[in-house]
């Protein structure tokens, strides 16, 4: 993996740890489900070139004390996201106000609170405008596109007489 971002100049400022086969995940606490939604990506397919075909892992939060007993869970198997199918990002959640699966997360300000109530985590959701903002930088993209848009017009309209004239 390190390798394959070295190959796209990736950098990246913090440590890189892969777990191809998913080792570190936790089990669950019962055995009988899964913590994790688990799906095969065909990057090779979708992408070309020296992409390869992986398990995406889908968001979890897991919160242990310094005993590593577990504190706090999180996941889209976890209340009120274990009642939401398909398990894909972009199922509409009704707990959640509609806002994709993906853009919901825990409420970080809710950890803390949560845990000493020995309760779930209560959480928030994002709508895809604003997860398109937070991923790319949507209102800068937007702003120049509009001023692309605004001189293109401007253009064509200051070209009309000469146009309508041929």
């Amino acid at each position: 993996m390190k390798k394959r971002l070295a190959d796209r100049n990736t950098l990246l400022s913090y440590p890189v740890h892969s777990d191809p086969k998913h080792k570190l995940l936790l089990p669950s606490k019962d055995g009988s489900t899964s913590l994790y939604v688990i799906t095969e990506k065909k990057a090779k397919q979708d992408y070309g070139g020296t992409y390869t075909d992986y398990n995406m892992v889908q968001p979890a939060l897991v919160v242990v004390d310094k005993k590593g007993g577990l504190q706090q869970v999180w996941s889209w198997q976890t209340p009120p996201l274990d009642k939401v199918e398909p398990k894909s990002e972009m199922t509409a959640v009704p707990s959640a106000g509609g806002k994709v699966l993906v853009g919901v997360r825990p409420t970080s300000s809710d950890l803390g609170p949560s845990i000493k109530e020995k309760r779930n985590v209560s959480t928030s959701g994002k709508s895809v405008p604003e997860i398109l903002v937070e991923k790319f930088g949507l209102p800068t993209l937007v702003a120049g596109l509009s001023g692309f848009v605004a001189v293109a017009g401007a253009a064509i309209y200051s070209a009309a007489p000469y146009l309508i004239a041929m």
